[in-house]
């Protein structure tokens, strides 16, 4: 019975001490604290000297609502002592009811401004969930809200982390107004700022060569440390990375990134077109921006369409939603960090991801998803298949 009865103790003395630590670093609960040891105090004194003397004090509570009267300066004059000891009271609680007052609206006005001031350097702790975590900065990062902004469908709020001047972050705040956009300054590949942007309660993350700092080269490095951070914080997280050069791919791949955009990848192709296929490349832009012409959406199969065919998902898509059916993607069963990585991995960076992951000690997954474009008419829809829908603005 004794070692319980010390856990019991141990337990309640670590709250106590919490509580008077966050006691005394609070300055609103501290002075909420002396007020409510004065309203008490007042309240037991006033009662004592009014009590057989007026009738306005015929129990504790009538003097406990005077002294909340009094002391918030409000004054309603149902109740008021008339006995020398209760007016003396009164002076005293009057006195610091001004004084506590003024206090109170300044400790309450200095804590607004120094969160807002912490705000606008990227240093207070962001509280959101389930939003997107804009990683870096660069030249994309504008097209990405743009995007973001005028997609047709919701948009999660947007954390960003980089090293912008404030008037930068100010200026994209107040242009992107319509998007719910927090900012976190430092690294994205320290997991202290990490925390700071509540990774942990993330959706998904957008990583970029960052050029808002000081150390303009090794981006791809930086892109991979910030993966394996980010996955290790929460590998639920759906990271996406841009990356300069075509041998990092490999490797940020392995760390478990969700998919890869590679720098100047699309040239080539739509160089080509242009001459062997001339429109198709403008048809790519067209359905790439979503300010004019058509866009391109993942939609959830509805659930009177499991097991039918695709022919008769697209004839009613097309006449409910006038919605032009191309394809499906499925997400397949996920994957492991030995299926990523390949069980004859044996390569220094391999071994550094997996030691990483297993330091972490919680269990990293990816969603593998295919990509079925233009199936035939008999294919059967499954519950795992999500529709690519082309659709008018």
């Amino acid at each position: 019975m004794a070692q319980p009865d010390l856990k019991r103790f141990s337990n309640l003395r670590a709250g106590t001490q919490k509580f008077f630590e966050t006691w005394f670093e609070n300055d609103i609960l501290r002075l909420s604290t002396i007020v409510l040891v004065i309203v008490v105090l007042s309240s037991l004194s006033v009662f004592f000297f009014e009590h057989g003397f007026n009738k306005l004090y015929e129990s504790p509570i009538d003097a406990l609502w005077w002294s909340f009267v009094t002391i918030t300066t409000t004054g309603y004059g149902d109740k008021y002592p008339i006995t020398l000891g209760g007016r003396l009271v009164a002076v005293a609680v009057m006195f610091a009811g001004i004084i506590l007052l003024s206090i109170i609206s300044g400790t309450v006005s200095s804590t607004l401004v120094a969160r807002k001031i912490r705000e606008g350097q990227g240093l207070q702790e962001i509280t959101l969930k389930r939003h997107i975590l804009l990683c870096g900065w660069s030249s994309t990062a504008e097209t990405i809200l743009l995007t973001l902004r005028e997609s047709a469908l919701d948009t999660p709020d947007i954390v960003l982390i980089n090293d912008l001047a404030e008037e930068q972050i100010s200026n994209l705040i107040y242009r992107f107004k319509d998007l719910n956009l927090k900012f976190v300054r430092g690294s994205f590949t320290d997991e202290e700022v990490l925390a700071r942007a509540n990774a942990r309660d993330a959706f998904a993350a957008i990583v970029l060569p960052d050029t808002s700092g000081t150390q303009q080269g090794k981006a791809d490095e930086r892109t991979l440390l910030a993966t394996l951070a980010l996955k290790s914080l929460n590998p639920k997280i759906k990271l996406f990375a841009h990356v300069l050069e075509q041998a990092s791919a490999a490797p940020i791949r392995r760390a478990n990134a969700d998919g890869l955009v590679t720098t100047d990848q699309h040239i080539g192709f739509m160089l080509a077109n242009h001459v062997l296929s001339p429109g198709v490349p403008d048809v790519i832009d067209d359905l790439t921006s979503y300010k004019h012409g058509a866009e391109i959406r993942r939609i959830p199969i509805p659930p009177d369409f499991i097991g039918s065919r695709f022919i008769d998902l697209f004839v009613q898509l097309r006449a409910d939603k006038k919605g032009l059916l191309i394809g499906v993607i499925t997400e397949e069963t996920s994957l492991g960090v030995a299926d990523i990585l390949g069980s004859d991995s044996d390569s220094y960076l391999d071994a550094f991801i997996r030691q990483r992951f297993t330091e972490s000690g919680k269990k990293i997954s990816k969603e593998k998803t295919a990509i079925n474009l233009n199936p035939a008419d008999d294919y059967e829809i499954q519950a795992k298949d999500f529709a690519i829908v082309i659709y008018n603005r």
